[in-house]
């Protein structure tokens, strides 16, 4: 998927070939990525771009247990 592309559950889930029986996981990655801004509601990619290695510093930083 590119950024500004756009697709649905069903798009995806025929491109991913996922099997029927397992649909109900990808409706639940679908949410988590619009929950995370990654996906739009209309299913439109969004061009996030984070620095990894920052990211990964700040969740060192934030939660040091889990490092």
């Amino acid at each position: 998927l590119r950024p500004g592309e756009r697709t649905g559950p069903e798009r995806l889930a025929e491109r991913l070939l996922v099997a029927p029986g397992q649909r109900r996981l990808l409706d639940a990655v679908y949410a988590a990525l619009v929950h995370g801004g990654h996906l739009t509601a209309d299913g439109t990619v969004t061009a996030l771009h984070h620095d990894a290695a920052a990211f990964g510093a700040e969740l060192a930083r934030t939660h040091p247990h889990s490092a």
